[in-house]
């Protein structure tokens, strides 16, 4: 699931979050046992990352997990390119969701803010950041030139300063 927009000014105030607006709430996980006293309930040290809006199950993590939203992801990403200095005039924004919501890609391009690569050529500056409540992805945002990255887990960045990487810990 895509959402592409332009922008046409540097107010990415009004922007939507095309299919990765929903807010998400930590569940514990629990199972039942049959006892010679009856039925047990039993937590399990894991707990299940639900989305509000339809209560389905969209990951299963551990205990540390910290949980970051595409939505906070994406404004941090916006964020960023609101405080630059940089030529957003026409920038495109490309936000992509997996079919439950559980990965997220988020795909900022500057065709105003040339950059020249290495090898001579030049390409637009490129925001990249993803985010998942699966643990495909790690949290991570990059800046640089010919990046992209799958739903499968892939990253490509080629000629890129990754900016920050972090898995979802408390550190995060």
């Amino acid at each position: 699931m895509e959402n592409v927009t332009q922008q046409f000014a540097n107010n990415m105030n009004d922007l939507h979050y095309g299919n990765a607006d929903f807010e998400i709430e930590m569940k514990p996980l629990m199972f039942t046992s049959d006892t010679s006293f009856g039925v047990k309930l039993n937590e399990v040290k894991k707990r299940a990352v639900v989305r509000v809006d339809t209560q389905e199950c969209i990951g299963v993590v551990g205990p540390h997990y910290n949980a970051v939203t595409h939505k906070e992801m994406i404004d941090n990403q916006r964020a960023i390119i609101d405080r630059s200095s940089l030529d957003t005039l026409f920038i495109e924004e490309n936000i992509i969701t997996n079919h439950s919501g559980s990965r997220c890609i988020v795909k900022h391009t500057l065709p105003r803010q040339m950059i020249k690569t290495p090898d001579g050529d030049t390409a637009a500056l490129s925001f990249l950041a993803t985010n998942s409540f699966d643990g495909s992805f790690s949290f991570f945002l990059s800046v640089g030139a010919r990046q992209s990255a799958c739903m499968n887990g892939q990253i490509f960045t080629n000629d890129s300063a990754t900016l920050y990487k972090s898995r979802h810990t408390r550190s995060l």
